[in-house]
């Protein structure tokens, strides 16, 4: 019997040793496979990600070049005249100027300007 129980022993501390040298070699296999699949899913969230930011900008560049067009003074002329819109420009008795402090006189007003305050002309 003690031969027996000595031989299931060895039996059982090999096992043991085997499962334990599978786990020390698979664990950072399975770890492995783990990482490589979030650096693949990463990698397609990125390609997704400037496949549509370039989306974006070719539409800003259609969208910009746009409202150029919608702009420009002769497009608005017209656009108003299909529209039953009567526009001329202003007459000089229309036009109010604001006259502006010279340079150094609005650098003065900042520079002496206390905040909370309103700054004194």
């Amino acid at each position: 019997m003690g031969v027996r129980g000595s031989s299931s022993a060895i039996r059982l501390a090999t096992a043991a040793k085997a499962l334990f040298a599978c786990l020390l070699i698979g664990g950072p296999a399975v770890g492995y496979v783990f990482q490589k699949r979030q650096l693949d899913e990463l990698g397609k969230q990125i390609h997704a990600g400037e496949v549509r930011l370039e989306a974006i900008r070719t539409q800003n560049k259609l969208d910009r070049a746009n409202l150029a067009w919608l702009l420009l003074p002769q497009n608005l002329q017209q656009r108003l005249l299909s529209k039953g819109i009567r526009m001329e420009p202003a007459r000089p008795e229309q036009v109010v100027r604001l006259n502006e402090p010279p340079a150094a006189g609005r650098a003065a007003v900042v520079a002496n300007h206390t905040p909370g305050k309103a700054p004194s002309p």
